[in-house]
């Protein structure tokens, strides 16, 4: 995939603040707003004044949700755009000092403008850093926008808050600006645009990479393929095209979607969608939603611990249960319960959310590698046992299943072994620390192996090793799809376990 560099660079850049200090005691607390009280900053064309006023408030407590509105300490202000040009907007919280208790999910923030708010908490905030409250404020030519700032504790019975009192936070709003000509140029993100924005650092990957697991943060993050003879060639110049993919320790792409969790996996070669892998069900706390965490993920199952995965019969030792679908007819007892999953959760809410899904192939590898007597030892044992260099290429046609193909009925299958071992596992060897680690026994799309006496596939082992199970034995399923480029984020998700990005469906 071709990376787009152009996708935010701004003409000019505006920069306004205000100093905010908040201290927190038991029943009573001290707002106080001083030091820079700018009436306006001009570049070249473009003038954005914030106003700005001293704020003094007593009497500040822990309240329930349901009051912020009438008892949080709010803080309005006004974004005057007093050029001839269209400005799009970023909303900023400089964090000059936070006491650590009040890295909470308790300890919040809402921005409200029009009819529009945005929720977020602090517990990622540390004193240095800029927290994004708001982006992509469109803002008319010789206009303004009033905007209000709240900021509160939440009060939860059950949660001791006491080492959040007598604390305190100073921070400066900080309002970003760029000109434009028109609305649609300040539109919401999609996924993709984001991925990039929270992962500027984009590593190249080598071939040394897979020689072990990725258990430790410098070997994580998000990578590029480089050889591009093991992605697909969509294009037709013979070469495949870059793929984007997480590896290792990564905690920054939780998403939530059609009500479920996922995890980023990868782009696709087609340019046009990236893999989700099913992360279990979200909950809600406190208003914040929460996803399933690394190593803590259940998943569907085929059924009673006696029903084969990839069998129809309750049967391992025939070589068509290699296959996603054994012949005409007949499907795999894995494809038949994720396509059901998929029915029941998916395609019931409507076409409003299966619009978003892209149909990209997924590949059952049944190349042969090796054979040794009656042993025949498929395309992914050579690559991922013998040679330990994965490929996303799927290397026979006959092998791929897609929608448009008409050899499955939805959009949904399984991951690869190559495409786990990319994300950071290996044969035979623990790694608790990758993120698609469920804690669980999961299979996989690949054959490994096949005798006379039984089938076997490539699953990936609650610690975290990519191993291999019979047919016959029982493995949870993750089923995975291909969520378009193009949807919507909403805003305020940053795309970890406790804020993940959250797809907007119209």
């Amino acid at each position: 995939m071709k990376i787009d560099k152009k996708i935010i660079m701004p003409s000019i850049l505006v920069l306004v603040s205000s100093v905010l200090v908040i201290t927190l005691a038991y029943f009573g607390a001290e707002i106080i707003e001083n030091g820079v009280n700018p009436t306006g900053v001009t570049t070249g064309n473009l003038d954005v004044s914030l106003s700005d006023s001293v704020v003094n408030v007593s009497n500040l407590k822990p309240i329930y949700a349901q009051y912020v509105d009438s008892m949080a300490f709010r803080k309005e202000f006004t974004i005057n755009n007093n050029s001839s040009l269209n400005t799009c907007n970023k909303i900023y919280l400089n964090i000059n000092n936070i006491s650590d208790t009040l890295k909470s999910y308790f300890f919040k923030y809402k921005l409200v403008y029009d009819e529009n708010e945005i929720i977020g908490n602090f517990k990622y905030a540390n004193s240095g850093d800029r927290l994004l409250v708001y982006e992509n404020l469109f803002i008319e030519s010789n206009t303004f926008k009033d905007a209000s700032l709240y900021i509160w504790i939440e009060y939860v019975d059950e949660v001791d808050q006491l080492n959040m009192l007598g604390t305190k936070l100073s921070a400066n709003i900080v309002i970003e600006g760029t000109d434009i000509k028109e609305l649609n140029a300040c539109n919401d993100i999609t996924i993709y645009e984001r991925i990039l924005a929270d992962n500027q650092v984009i590593k190249n990957d080598n071939v040394d990479l897979f020689k072990d697991v990725a258990d430790e943060t410098n070997e994580s993050g998000l990578f590029r393929t480089t050889d591009l003879t093991k992605t697909e060639d969509v294009n037709g110049d013979g070469l495949g095209e870059e793929v984007l993919y997480f590896r290792g320790v990564v905690e920054n792409n939780y998403l939530v979607f059609a009500n479920q969790c996922w995890r980023i996996v990868r782009t696709n070669e087609s340019g046009e969608s990236i893999k989700l892998r099913y992360g279990g069900t979200p909950t809600i706390i406190s208003g914040a939603t929460i996803c399933p965490q690394t190593g803590n993920v259940p998943g569907i199952t085929v059924g009673t611990s006696n029903i084969f995965p990839y069998s129809v019969s309750g049967s391992s030792n025939d070589v068509k249960y290699v296959k996603w679908v054994h012949e005409v007819g007949k499907s795999s007892n894995a494809k038949t319960k994720v396509e059901a999953w998929y029915a029941q959760n998916i395609e019931a809410l409507g076409t409003n959310v299966t619009d978003l899904i892209v149909d990209e192939a997924f590949c059952n590898d049944t190349s042969v590698g090796s054979t040794s007597g009656d042993y025949v030892y498929y395309g992914g044992y050579t690559r991922l046992y013998t040679n330990k260099n994965p490929q996303y290429k799927c290397p026979n046609e006959s092998d791929k299943y897609s929608v448009s193909k008409g050899n499955i009925s939805k959009p949904v299958a399984l991951l690869t072994a190559d495409e786990l071992v990319y994300s950071g596992t290996m044969d035979e060897k623990m790694n608790n620390k990758y993120f698609l680690r469920t804690g669980t026994n999961h299979q996989t799309m690949t054959p490994r192996s096949y005798t006379s006496t039984g089938a076997g596939f490539f699953i990936v082992a609650a610690g975290g090793s990519l191993g291999v199970a019979s047919v016959g034995n029982f493995s949870a399923l993750y089923p995975v799809i291909s969520l378009s480029n193009n949807s919507i984020v909403a805003k305020g998700g940053i795309g970890v376990y406790d804020n993940p990005y959250i797809i907007v469906v119209n």
